[in-house]
């Protein structure tokens, strides 16, 4: 069975790369994404891309990196792979509030859509 994400905020860059590592070592065979999969999620989707497909309701959305709190926060870029960086970087670039959103019409040049679920 596919694993589903209809809606994923994200989290833990660390988890989330664990997850698609665990993904790419055959821990699950197929990622659907059929929602919103922010943050971590999209760094997710990256990274575990040969196993994720897309719908059309997929929304990626990416942003700044946070680490600590209060005045020991600072903000980072993640590193995705080279195609979804370039992309971000034409598109202004991470922003440090709210979310840079990946729609399908963008998001289907990186990921395959999914076939038709019956």
């Amino acid at each position: 069975d596919p694993c589903v994400i209809d809606f994923n905020p994200g989290g833990n860059a660390i988890t989330f790369s664990r997850a698609a590592h665990l993904v790419r070592a055959g821990a699950i065979k197929q990622v659907i994404i059929n929602g919103y999969c922010a943050s971590g999620c999209a760094y997710f989707a990256d990274k575990a891309r040969p196993h994720v497909c897309i719908t059309r309701k997929a929304v990626l959305g990416y942003h700044k990196g946070r680490s600590g709190e209060g005045e020991e926060e600072y903000l980072f870029d993640l590193i995705h792979s080279d195609d979804i960086q370039n992309w971000v970087m034409t598109q202004g670039g991470y922003p440090k509030n709210g979310m840079l959103a990946m729609k399908y019409k963008n998001a289907k040049k990186f990921w395959p859509t999914c076939p038709e679920q019956h």
